[in-house]
């Protein structure tokens, strides 16, 4: 027998818990996250315009340039990965 009560109620959270907890979340990272995106879309737009002067001093040709960014930038994403999955296994000790 049910007496009404919504599933966040009978999971042990209070009516309207989850909606709060995500809207707040929402609120704070949300800018962050925003913040973060124009930055890294001025980033790249400072690389390009660095490349143009850049080249010609290094003697680089666009498809040089173009590789080495790619390089770089995997090298970054393995960083995150690295980092990433380092947290998970100090979080884990930490847990133990």
């Amino acid at each position: 027998m049910t007496t009404g009560t919504s599933a966040a109620s009978a999971e042990g959270f209070a009516p309207g818990m989850p909606e709060r907890v995500m809207r707040k979340a929402q609120l704070r990272l949300l800018p962050l996250l925003f913040f973060a995106y124009m930055i890294a879309i001025i980033d790249r737009a400072n690389i390009s315009f660095a490349a143009q002067t850049m080249n010609a001093d290094l003697g680089f040709s666009a498809s040089v340039f173009g590789f080495a960014g790619g390089i770089f930038s995997a090298a970054v994403d393995g960083i995150k990965v690295a980092e990433a999955v380092a947290r998970a296994m100090a979080s884990e000790a930490v847990a133990a």
